[in-house]
């Protein structure tokens, strides 16, 4: 197990609302979103737990009910956090074509962070962007996150800063695990993938 002290969550607590569907609950290869991601999770953590706002979402596996108001991916991740008192990988159920591989590289570039990180996360080259929702935060992210939560800060690059990030710089060709699903468009892009064998399925586990 590459990652013995981490847990894994699945986010799957959104309204999808630009969807028009529950996006938890589109399937892929066979299996729902939120059941790929938490079968990836669970390959590379020791546990791993959808959190969700309603046991329904979960459809039987390991649930962790966001204890918050809806505040976005955060409340999610604090509520893992302060219950876990562990790192926390946490993955978007809406990336269908993260990979394996992309997950033990970030569990690996973790034990080189420093000791004030409290994120780390990939990142794409040569730009400033950072994919928080595919990234392991550290307990002591919690309390920065409360903080947030308290005075009405949601957005996770606003709490936490560029002094207390470890990132792992991703390439154009490995931008493909970091698609998600968020609109109609997006999913019909999916379906697509499967049509004609695009790379993007290659990028898949």
């Amino acid at each position: 197990m590459p990652a013995p002290d981490v847990w894994g969550l699945v986010l799957a607590g959104g309204l999808s609302s630009r969807l028009g569907q529950d996006k938890a609950r589109l399937c892929y290869r066979g299996q729902t979103l939120v059941e790929r991601a938490y079968a990836l999770l669970t390959r590379v953590c020791p546990r791993a737990a959808i959190s969700c706002r309603c046991l329904e979402t979960a459809a039987g596996l390991p649930a962790l009910l966001d204890a918050t108001e809806r505040v976005g991916p955060l409340g999610g991740i604090l509520t893992a956090l302060e219950a876990w008192s562990r790192p926390v990988l946490v993955l978007a159920c809406d990336m269908p074509w993260m990979g394996e591989e992309a997950l033990y590289r970030l569990v690996l570039a973790r034990s080189q962070r420093s000791r004030q990180t409290l994120m780390t996360a990939w990142a794409r080259q040569g730009t400033p962007y950072i994919e928080a929702l595919a990234a392991i935060y550290e307990p002591e992210a919690a309390a920065v996150l409360r903080h947030g939560l308290n005075t009405g800060v949601y957005q996770l690059t606003r709490l936490i800063g560029p002094q207390y990030r470890h990132l792992v710089p991703y390439t154009e060709a490995e931008a493909g695990w970091f698609f998600n699903v968020n609109t109609p468009a997006d999913a019909a892009q999916l379906d697509c993938s499967l049509e004609n064998g695009s790379s993007a399925s290659l990028l898949a586990p």
